[in-house]
């Protein structure tokens, strides 16, 4: 379990990163898709957490800096693999996170309080109760950061 509370907190981290921090001020109203992939090996089980968010282009959906942070994480051993992108386009299983739509295990969905933006962090690979813990946690740590103008809920 102490595994898995680690990887709820690259999860969020992977948010705060594309900083789901707000509208920028002077946007032009574009919006982008972005995605993140982390897999873990812990015990006998692979565990694939995959956060998806649509945002502002202009809100510095910048690949490089998110590639190098989940390149740590990797190069840490705390994951097997990590890739991140940008896209104007996303598959319709990630899409339907989005517009919270159920999925086979419990995830995070993130709304923006003023604006259009949205997000999804799911974690394949959990027990049900496992798949709870996370989702409540990471609703926790985003709850408690103030500079995030979003609601959670878990779906």
């Amino acid at each position: 379990m102490k595994q898995i509370i680690a990887l709820l907190f690259i999860g969020i981290a992977v948010f705060y990163l594309y900083e789901f921090k707000g509208a920028p001020s002077h946007h032009d109203r574009e919006m982008v898709y972005a995605k993140a992939l982390v897999k873990y090996k812990i015990a006998s089980r692979e565990i694939e957490l995959i956060a998806v968010a649509h945002n502002y282009k202009d809100a510095q959906c910048d690949e490089n800096l998110v590639k190098e942070a989940l390149q740590h994480c990797v190069a840490d051993q705390y994951c097997s693999q990590a890739t991140f992108t940008c896209q104007e386009t996303i598959e319709s299983r990630y899409q339907d996170l989005l517009e919270e739509q159920p999925a086979r295990t419990r995830y995070v969905h993130l709304t923006g309080k003023n604006d259009d933006r949205k997000g999804a962090i799911i974690v394949w690979g959990l027990t049900d109760s496992e798949a709870r813990v996370v989702c409540d946690r990471i609703r926790a740590g985003v709850a408690r950061d103030k500079k995030l103008d979003v609601t959670t809920k878990c779906i």
